[in-house]
């Protein structure tokens, strides 16, 4: 028999106890409340005759692939760094973003994030370039 389509739409108002349900029930579900609160989240539904799963659908902000000039000091480059940095919470705070995702490659950008309030998260992080979809 073959299988009925999955359909996806916004979260409704109704959805709000299954999805709160689901939300502990879910093992190794480690999911932030905060995030179904930010303004630029919404809740995406798969659903068919039933509900099948939620999941929210955020915008951030992600720091990565810096180029640093060779010529630079450790002070020119901190310098910069903190004012990338100062502009990047800037522009996410006009965007409506509330969060920063900054991935470190090599022990001076790690110790940098470490030194301004980046959370180190332990779970993979995973990506797809839309351009190189099939």
């Amino acid at each position: 028999m073959p299988t009925k389509h999955v359909w996806v739409r916004r979260l409704e108002q109704k959805d709000i106890p299954q999805l709160s349900q689901w939300l502990l029930d879910t093992p190794d579900n480690h999911y932030d409340k905060e995030i179904f609160f930010y303004p630029q989240t919404i809740t995406l539904v798969a659903h068919k005759d039933r509900n099948l799963v939620f999941m929210p659908l955020q915008l951030t902000i992600t720091l990565e692939s810096l180029a640093v000039n060779p010529e630079n000091t450790n002070t020119e480059t901190s310098l910069s760094m903190a004012e990338l940095m100062r502009t990047a919470v800037y522009e996410a705070n006009l965007r409506g973003v509330k969060e920063i995702y900054f991935v470190g490659t090599n022990a001076d950008t790690i110790k940098f994030a470490e030194h301004r309030n980046f959370e180190k998260i332990e779970h993979p992080v995973f990506r797809i370039k839309l351009d190189e979809l099939p």
